[in-house]
């Protein structure tokens, strides 16, 4: 047993762990022990400990933040060792003392009670893991046969048992329950087999003030033949587990590989003013029954959870081939503009233009990953702007039809030159590229492939109506029923139907609908978008709504003036983009490697902005935010240094822990000049 002592200074605890894995962080979670600790430098997982023999401790860091020890090793992220027990870490504010806690011994099957000459008696057939074949005999061989009343209590708490989650507290607790309640002994308990020993999953006793003791000898013969055993000790080598015990009955608990992981176990005590009864045959049996049903539980629980992992493993699979099926699109282009460029070539595409149908690319290729990111989340979100369809979406029609092109489909376009929208252009140009390509790969086989883009005014004059026609031969009525599920598809080489979902998921947070219809000359979508759609704001990197007459979405921002600025940044090749940046707009900038160094080039000079990478060595930049906040406080400073995020990370999770944190905008890499500018202008204050 492990005593682990907390300290810091809105934390002062103790705690006794048994044995096994101990999570420590300020939020663990899971399924294993835990320990939360109040320190803002300790992620919400940062620490497992466990004592593993001879007395001593292994220990791995999974947490953002060093985990040093008594010498002053630092250990990083994903480092693990063992150490002496006793032992002594620190991370951050927090001192963490484990100690072997000295206390009677581990009840492992070692320590046997001396209990030769015992009358223990054992059933014929063994407990085993099938339900059906835990007894073969009649009632009425068995010894007294019990009412047709009590064999329906006995039933109906056994189905009790099986109602309850598999695994969870309420299980074990209601087989220990059983024990008492349906076979009538004084005692029950539910143990199961641990590294170090024993753990009593659940207790049940009619005199609560009794205790829950067991045998030790019991259990030892339980795991080792792997079969029930009933009887009354011997009174004389009785220890204190024993004590004023008549009767005992044990029944192995058995996993799916056939080991004895648990035994259910029941005591019948002594009592002077009545006869000596002991255990019956017909109880014992009731008792394996118990642990039968537990042993299905436990067998069913593992075998749903290993088909959970498959599923889940699989269904990742799927999400990764449709990204990367979609990638494809947006990074081929930028392929074949470069060759195009060293070629020296301007067949179809004026070489000006072609840096800028690259950006246009990569910029489509950022935004495929984060939809798909945002929808195996749950999470989308549209920003609305208005404009005409030409200029919202057409620079994205420009390079579709470049994509088409590539797979020899002709893509028209039918859009009035006046028709007002109201749309996400960023997210609706991934629906209207993702049907379009759909409709193009599965024309392939076509003489004359051609698919269409249009909009037009909804038909009672209100809303607008786009849709996406292919001439192809159509798609069977029981294909259309499933189209927009998850892992459809008709008619693609190598997709995954991951796309539709998408696209149904985008046009819904647009508040519209899609539909599609189709026929042996061709299959056409549907999208309808109410009027009315608010116009987007601004967000956190100071971008306003885009003007309608721009043509473009996000407005062109203006170099921001020159500041002072402290860098944190880890990784080599981001410092030297993100200096380049900051000195095209004449800032001094100062470069630090990680969080802790952050803070000390914060409190020697004086900065105007921090630009503060989230996942950094030594002290991540959320310890940094909260540590430059709390010391703000302490020293009475009147001005607040504005602080930025940088992450890689784009999930609202992420900028919310960013903002609660302590910083003031967050930027997603990659980094463009504009957002860096915008964001440095809006925190800043200044022109």
């Amino acid at each position: 047993m492990l005593r682990i002592a907390i300290d810091n200074a809105k934390q002062q605890k103790e705690y006794l762990h048994e044995s096994g894995p101990l999570v420590l962080g300020r939020q663990p979670g899971g399924d294993q022990a835990q320990v939360v600790i109040d320190d803002d430098y300790v992620s919400r997982r940062h620490l497992l400990l466990e004592e593993i023999p001879p007395r001593r401790l292994r220990f791995e860091n999974f947490g953002r933040n060093d985990l040093e020890l008594t010498d002053g090793t630092k250990i990083g992220r994903g480092a693990c060792g063992e150490t002496d027990l006793p032992a002594r870490f620190r991370i951050g504010r927090t001192t963490i003392e484990v100690v072997r806690q000295v206390t009677a011994p581990l009840l492992d099957l070692g320590d046997q009670d001396d209990s030769a000459g015992e009358e223990f008696q054992t059933i014929s057939l063994p407990a085993t893991c099938q339900l059906p074949s835990v007894t073969r005999h009649s009632l009425a061989s068995l010894g007294e046969v019990p009412s047709a009343e009590k064999l329906a209590v006995w039933f109906e708490t056994l189905l009790s048992v099986q109602r309850a989650a598999v695994g969870s507290a309420e299980f074990y607790q209601e087989t220990a329950r059983a024990i008492v309640e349906l076979v009538g002994l004084d005692r029950g308990l539910v143990l199961l087999r641990e590294e170090a020993g024993w753990r009593i999953a659940a207790g049940w006793a009619k005199d609560q003030e009794s205790g829950l003791t067991f045998s030790r000898s019991v259990l030892s013969r339980v795991v080792e033949q792997g079969r029930t055993f009933y009887g009354t000790p011997q009174t004389a080598n009785a220890r204190a587990s024993l004590e004023n015990v008549e009767a005992v009955v044990g029944s192995p608990i058995f996993g799916s590989g056939g080991e004895v992981v648990g035994v259910v176990y029941g005591s019948r005590d002594w009592k002077p003013e009545m006869s000596r009864v002991g255990i019956q045959s017909l109880e014992a049996q009731v008792v394996q029954l118990l642990a039968s049903s537990v042993s299905a539980g436990l067998i069913r629980l593992e075998m749903q959870q290993r088909l959970q992992q498959v599923e889940q493993l699989a269904a990742v699979g799927q999400a990764i081939a449709y990204i990367v099926h979609d990638l494809r699109g947006p990074l081929g282009n930028v392929r074949q503009l470069l060759e195009m460029r060293r070629a020296g070539s301007q067949e179809g595409v004026p070489q000006e233009e072609q840096l800028d149908l690259i950006d246009q690319s990569l910029s489509v290729a950022l935004d495929l990953l984060n939809d798909s990111f945002e929808f195996c989340r749950g999470k989308v979100r549209v920003q609305p702007v208005r404009g005409t369809f030409s200029e919202l979406l057409g620079k994205h029609l420009r390079l579709l039809r470049l994509d088409l092109q590539m797979l020899g489909v002709d893509l028209q376009v039918d859009v009035p030159a006046d028709l007002q929208v109201a749309l996400d252009p960023e997210r609706m140009a991934r629906v209207l590229r993702n049907l379009a390509r759909n409709a193009a790969e599965a024309l392939q086989q076509h003489a004359a492939p051609v698919v269409t883009i249009g909009a037009q005014q909804g038909p009672s004059g209100e809303g607008v109506e786009l849709y996406v026609a292919d001439n192809g031969p159509g798609i069977p009525a029981e294909v259309l029923a499933k189209l927009f599920q998850p892992f459809s598809t008709y008619g693609k080489r190598g997709g995954t139907g991951f796309g539709l979902a998408i696209a149904k998921q985008l046009v819904e947070a647009h508040r519209g609908r899609i539909s599609v219809v189709s026929s042996g000359q061709g299959t056409r979508f549907t999208i309808v978008l109410p009027p009315g759609a608010a116009e987007r704001g601004a967000d956190d990197t100071g971008h306003e709504p885009a003007a309608a007459q721009t043509g473009t979405f996000i407005a062109s921002v203006s170099a921001a003036a020159p500041r002072r600025v402290l860098l944190a940044e880890d990784g080599a090749v981001n410092q030297r983009l993100i200096v380049g940046q900051l000195r095209t707009g004449a800032h001094e900038v100062r470069v630090v490697d990680n969080g802790r160094n952050a803070l000390d080039a914060w409190e020697s000079e004086a900065f105007d902005i921090v630009l503060m990478d989230v996942e950094m060595p030594e002290l991540d930049g959320l310890a940094a935010t909260r540590e430059i906040r709390q010391r703000e406080r302490e020293q009475g400073r009147q001005s607040r240094t504005p602080i930025v995020a940088l992450t890689a990370h784009a999930s609202e999770e992420s900028r919310a822990e960013c903002l609660a944190a302590g910083m003031d905008a967050v930027l997603v890499k990659p980094i463009t000049q504009d957002d860096l500018d915008a964001a440095i202008r809006r925190v800043t204050g200044g022109p």
